[in-house]
């Protein structure tokens, strides 16, 4: 479980998160992926290495697929301010909580 100002993530109870008592759906993949990046906060992850978390080794359009994963997360994380998900040109993710 996490906590970012009045989120708590809870990835033990399924996938979504909440907002006291609104909850956000997530799919699965998507908080596979948020879970990676809430367990390293503002620590840039390789794309590789994100890549190989959540798929394993896959085809070369795996930086496509990660790409529009992160468009998806972006928009459903749109309703909390306080996390951002900022691309590092040419090498990765970070995940930015503002204090």
């Amino acid at each position: 479980m996490f906590q970012i100002k009045s989120f708590l993530f809870d990835f033990t109870s399924g996938p979504g998160f909440g907002e006291y008592y609104t909850t956000i759906p997530l799919t699965e993949l998507l908080c596979k992926v948020l879970s990676l990046f809430l367990k390293r906060p503002n620590q840039i992850i390789p794309y590789d290495e994100i890549i190989n978390e959540i798929w394993g080794e896959i085809e070369v359009k795996g930086q496509e697929r990660l790409t529009q994963t992160i468009k998806r997360l972006r928009n459903n994380l749109a309703d909390c301010p306080e996390i951002t998900i900022e691309n590092v040109r040419g090498y990765g993710y970070k995940l930015i909580i503002k204090a």
